[in-house]
């Protein structure tokens, strides 16, 4: 039947280029498959072999008009030119032909072959998992259906995943971290990207774990470079130390909060707490900036009198948070601020993000209390006060430090926002919010003198009263009645007022 075929098509092709005979492809086709079933046993088998001859006899064309133009041999260029032509069209119009055959199944004996060669000759091998199905189903219902699977195996870019266990394109086919074979549908279902392997991991087997730099990943279980850390009470690697970083997770301290005691906050009852937002600049890192602080400030002992937490509203910062303590303590403590080497890298007053905050423990508060101080710091008539301690001005005292209208003290109090410029919704403290970050020792010091002035000032007994929460009231009070715990905030408020 091959050489039958063969020969009827060589001398057709012949008489095409020679003009002895006025052919279509579409009738040499046409022969060709009526020549075929006259063997219906071997049609099949004939024309697969046949088509992919005619593929052969058509890159051969092809390749010989090129060689014929690169030599300029004009005779043998035409020749091969033509020649090309002709396998080409004979040839799609053959598998148009043969489609009919193989779609209709009229042998089964090699469906799925004839079914993969047609398309592949036409370039248009369907890529869905549908058409891989059709394809599978044909060699299975073959009746030698190993024969077939053995066929596709050998000629179709087809791969088995290893998850699921069926038959996908090659193309659709990805590797995990250790090499198994996956397809798309399982990497949607049951797998995760790991940057650490740069590849997938099985969902059932990820783990979160700690590389040998502490650095945060996820890997296989059965990566035998990670093991179950003790210390971290999870997976890490194997060669990973434990070492406890400087900056904690956001509100972390709370837990280890202890309040400091001396003769000050004996004598007043009260304890301020300080928290202090910071942007580290490009070209530093936030733990090794925490780290240099931490070993100045605490001697290297978590806690001793600041702890350092990640903050979301920070771009690439961290949070300094102060142990409770007096005011004399925080006039001690915050003098690391005139230590250039220690704030060398890190910005706070030139940036949108940063705040300071001050607490004052709410014990011995009266409800009147904290709504005078509530009132004086969102009176219109104190802004200008308010915002030369502050350093906020127009939008920047929006956002996480609102001012609003508490004109009426009875209900200055009451208040469930707690991004306002008096916080009033911690249980145990009111929290000073208007302030911005800075790095200067003169403003911190004086934003906390402040805080602890509005509470003084604020007291029933201070010879003020609620018709009293003005500026002028506020700044006589602090001159005659508190001077030396409002040193640095008096000497603050009148350079600043002078330059306003």
């Amino acid at each position: 039947m091959r050489i039958t075929l063969s020969r009827y098509f060589s001398r057709k092709i012949d008489k095409f280029i020679s003009g002895e005979e006025s052919t279509t492809t579409a009738s040499v086709a046409k022969t060709i498959m009526r020549m075929a079933r006259s063997n219906r046993t071997k049609t099949v088998l004939a024309c697969n072999r046949l088509l992919v001859s005619l593929d052969d006899a058509r890159h051969d064309a092809r390749y010989a008009r090129d060689e014929a133009a690169v030599k300029s041999d004009s005779d043998a260029y035409a020749r091969a030119h033509a020649e090309s032509r002709f396998v080409s069209h004979v040839l799609q119009a053959l598998v148009a032909e043969f489609r009919d055959v193989v779609d209709n199944y009229e042998l089964s004996e090699y469906s799925a072959e004839s079914y993969f060669i047609v398309n592949k000759l036409q370039n248009a091998i369907p890529r869905s998992t549908h058409s891989l199905r059709d394809f599978i189903s044909a060699a299975a219902d073959c009746e030698d259906s190993d024969a077939a699977m053995e066929w596709l195996m050998d000629n179709a870019d087809i791969v088995r995943c290893d998850h699921c266990e069926e038959w996908e394109w090659a193309e659709s086919i990805t590797g995990t971290w250790d090499d198994t074979r996956i397809c798309r549908q399982c990497v949607d279902d049951s797998f995760r990207w790991s940057e650490y392997y740069d590849s997938y991991v099985s969902e059932s087997e990820a783990r979160n774990a700690r590389d040998e730099g502490g650095n945060h990943v996820l890997v296989s279980e059965h990566d035998d470079n990670f093991c179950y850390n003790e210390d971290l009470d999870g997976w890490a690697h194997c060669n990973y130390e434990h070492v406890e970083l400087v900056i904690q997770s956001y509100h972390s301290s709370k837990r280890d909060q202890r309040l400091q005691h001396d003769d000050w906050t004996n004598t007043n009852k009260r304890y301020i707490g300080v928290e202090l937002e910071v942007e580290v600049q490009s070209g530093y890192d936030r733990e090794d900036k925490a780290s240099i602080i931490h070993k100045a400030v605490n001697a290297g002992i978590k806690g001793q009198k600041v702890f350092f937490e990640s903050d979301g509203s920070l771009s690439h910062g961290f949070e300094i948070i102060t142990q409770p303590m007096s005011l004399p303590a925080h006039r001690q403590l915050w003098q690391w601020l005139q230590n250039r080497s220690l704030t060398k890298g890190m910005k706070s007053h030139q940036t949108t993000t940063c705040g300071l905050h001050v607490h004052i423990s709410r014990s011995g508060l009266s409800a009147l209390q904290i709504g005078k101080i509530v009132a004086f710091i969102n009176a219109p008539e104190n802004e200008s006060l308010v915002t030369a301690i502050a350093r906020r001005y127009g939008q920047a005292a929006t956002g996480y430090c609102r001012i609003k209208d508490k004109s009426k003290i009875g209900n200055a109090h009451r208040s469930q926002d707690r991004y306002e410029a008096v916080n009033v919704t911690p249980r145990s403290t009111i929290e000073f919010r208007v302030f911005k970050g800075t790095l200067k020792y003169e403003s911190v010091i004086a934003a906390i003198e402040f805080a602890n002035a509005m509470v003084e000032f604020s007291k029933p007994y201070s010879g003020y009263g609620c018709n009293d929460m003005k500026a002028d009231c506020f700044l006589e009070f602090i001159d005659k009645k508190i001077p030396q715990e409002t040193k640095t905030l008096r000497a603050y408020v009148h350079n600043r007022l002078e330059i306003a």
